[in-house]
């Protein structure tokens, strides 16, 4: 028997986090977290609810964000839905606790890191183009990474991932070859998708607004362009149909002939229903 897949909106969890003991809302919070240990339930996060639930905060609450997000933890764990634009492509469900963007995983796959990490430090270093292309050849670079242990061990721009990924020492260790890609990769997911470790990186490393605002803004642009598209498309459906009319209705010299009157007047019924389909909840 499949778990069932619960999506819980960001005030089921708001009101969870600091239910006292014995409340209604503590005894829902403790049994969904039973239930989803043993395994008959999967509660999933989400990209809004992530960001809703853990907003910017004054230093003084940030223990009452990081409980937050220790929740999301306790009741989703590596459970997430994916984010709208995935959908289309036939992303639903993922067990690895990936409730970003897919799109965006594509900048932070571990090897696109180090050839930015290289670049970078060739650009610092004042090298010529050709000396930044003989530094970035992957031998050369790792000859230099060591020849000091303290190279690698922080990112020379601010990476959405946070700081810790060098600090601590992952990723000395897979330039050196001592981790896969496979690890390295699972090691930057971590740090982007824990919540925890999220909260810590967007507010409290780069003090980062509140992505959600800028995401909806851009949501509720498309959407006004979207109706007024649609508005035009059923203009021009009227239009079409008010043309067809006037040449079914002809007559004398502009009468039309029966073989053109049927099939005018079919794409006049077609017309209609592409009007009726475009206007149709």
């Amino acid at each position: 028997m499949h778990p069932i897949r619960l999506h819980l909106d960001t005030s089921d969890y708001a009101t969870m986090y600091c239910a006292p003991p014995g409340s209604d809302a503590a005894k829902i919070r403790d049994f969904l977290k039973r239930t989803a240990e043993l395994g008959k339930i999967q509660i999933g996060l989400s990209y809004h609810v992530v960001f809703e639930l853990l907003q910017k905060a004054a230093p003084e609450y940030r223990e009452d964000r990081l409980a937050r997000a220790r929740l999301l933890l306790e009741l989703c764990g590596k459970n997430a839905f994916a984010y709208p634009t995935d959908l289309g492509q036939r992303y639903k469900f993922s067990t690895e606790g990936l409730w970003i963007p897919r799109i965006e995983l594509e900048d932070f796959e571990v090897e696109n890191i180090v050839a930015h990490y290289a670049d970078a430090i060739a650009r610092q270093l004042n090298f010529s183009r050709q000396q930044r292309r003989a530094f970035c050849k992957r031998r050369n670079f790792v000859n230099w990474a060591r020849t000091d242990g303290r190279r690698l061990r922080e990112f020379p721009w601010t990476a959405p991932f946070g700081p810790k990924f060098a600090e601590s020492g992952e990723f000395r260790r897979y330039v050196l070859g001592e981790i896969t890609r496979a690890e390295a990769n699972a090691r930057v997911r971590y740090y982007l998708t824990d919540p925890v470790s999220g909260y810590n990186t967007w507010f409290d490393c780069y003090g980062l607004d509140n992505p959600i605002v800028g995401r909806r803004d851009q949501m509720a642009s498309k959407l006004t362009l979207m109706l007024s598209d649609l508005k035009g498309m059923v203009g021009s459906a009227g239009d079409l149909r008010a043309e067809l009319r006037s040449e079914l209705t002809a007559t004398r010299d502009r009468a039309l002939s029966a073989p053109a009157r049927e099939k005018l007047t079919a794409l006049d019924r077609e017309a209609k229903t592409f009007a009726r389909e475009l206007l149709s909840p």
